[in-house]
């Protein structure tokens, strides 16, 4: 089934925000390719020795948010942005239980560059879970710049889908991507690069 009009897909958020039963499996349906490339992203990191592949991730991820309390989203970009921490969560989990089982430490390679938050590449279990750290922190210090570094990292929205899933102006996602990204360089110790693409 192609759900891809807009129109489509604010029928299916309607429907899932009045608890229709298959609106949340129809809703993934629609989205399906958005979140498979968000998976893709979040396993990059592990390249070859990979051992889950993005359509289990993904498949994953919408099972154990099905299983959840949320029973309202705003628009199809709250519904992605959702799965997508579930995504990162799942991905944190089990990047503490690999470092778990290895036998001492290497030092952490922990950097915020830019080509690593644009990027494809995706990041290792210790620079995941080093981000994960650090953006957690950032929660705490100021929740908008921690949701603009989720929604534009883990998510792969511009500033302004961004814009428009927070509801707030495009210059303010931009203000908050540049502070969090200036104070998650000096948290993690990484090096700075100078300018970023909007």
């Amino acid at each position: 089934m192609d759900m891809s009009s807009t129109t489509e897909l604010k029928t299916l958020v309607r429907a899932f925000n009045e608890g229709r039963p298959d609106a949340p499996g129809e809703l993934f349906e629609a989205l399906y390719n958005q979140l498979h490339a968000i998976a893709r992203r979040h396993l990059a990191g592990e390249g070859n020795a990979a051992t889950m592949s993005p359509t289990v991730l993904v498949h994953e991820a919408f099972l154990k948010f099905s299983g959840g309390p949320i029973s309202r989203i705003n628009d199809n970009r709250h519904f992605i942005a959702l799965i997508a921490r579930v995504m990162r969560q799942w991905m944190v989990e089990r990047a503490r239980h690999q470092k778990a089982r290895k036998r001492g430490n290497r030092p952490l390679m922990a950097t915020f560059a830019e080509d690593r938050i644009a990027g494809e590449q995706g990041l290792s279990a210790d620079d995941l879970l080093a981000l994960d750290d650090a953006l957690e922190s950032l929660r705490g210090r100021d929740s908008a710049m921690a949701d603009v570094v989720e929604l534009r990292y883990f998510v792969g929205f511009t500033v302004a889908e961004i814009a428009q899933a927070l509801d707030v102006s495009e210059r303010t996602v931009a203000r908050h991507w540049e502070a969090a990204r200036a104070w998650l360089l000096v948290k993690m110790g990484g090096e700075t690069k100078t300018g970023i693409s909007p």
